[in-house]
């Protein structure tokens, strides 16, 4: 009886054990992964910015792309924060993802700190309007830069692109969150944290 006993105390021990190893070894693997996930995160981030300059520049006015009128840039650039989007005709998945923007923008659009512009440059505005308002339906605004001003006033810029900017226009984050879903955690990070930065000045 007593041999029976402590045979069943060693397989339990012996089970516990494994149980232990098992864990461990499946913590680490998770350890592992999330390492090599923010590793790969970092490196994907830091792609998107090598090329781009420390600030960006802004012209003073564009162009509406709906209504043809001259929109002042002042109130939409003095934002704390702003997430620009600059589109391109020859990239058609850039445009083709934009109502998925709206479930973004939408979480955003009541906070005063935080600013979206959509800037569309080339080819016909008419041809933009069709391709954006009538075709993808995307209800936000959206500029149009007929001279490329935005591509004159910041040489590296590169069109299609997505770019945070802080306050004083300095370049935070760049990369798409929509067309790369891991960037989307850093923006929404990045964007909490200046957030309330803003708050407590």
């Amino acid at each position: 009886m007593n041999f029976e006993k402590e045979e069943i105390t060693k397989k339990i021990y012996f089970l516990c054990l494994l149980f232990l190893l098992a864990t461990q070894m499946w913590l680490y693997e998770t350890y592992s992964q999330n390492k090599r996930r923010v590793f790969a995160l970092e490196q994907l981030e830091k792609s998107f910015l090598k090329e781009l300059p420390d600030t960006l520049n802004f012209p003073n006015n564009l162009i509406d792309l709906e209504s043809g009128k001259t929109i002042e840039l002042d109130t939409l650039i003095t934002k704390k924060i702003k997430i620009l989007n600059f589109l391109n005709p020859g990239c058609f998945k850039c445009i083709e993802i934009l109502p998925n923007w709206e479930n973004f923008v939408d979480q955003y659009i009541e906070n005063d700190s935080l600013g979206f512009l959509f800037i569309a440059s080339g080819t016909s505005r008419k041809y933009l309007y069709y391709m954006i308002k009538r075709r993808m339906k995307f209800k936000y605004s959206v500029l149009y830069d007929s001279l490329n001003i935005m591509k004159a006033l910041n040489d590296s810029l590169t069109v299609p692109s997505t770019i945070m900017v802080g306050i004083n226009n300095d370049v935070v984050l760049a990369g798409s969150p929509i067309l790369h879903p891991d960037l989307k955690s850093s923006y929404v990070e990045k964007i909490n944290l200046l957030i309330q930065n803003n708050n407590r000045n």
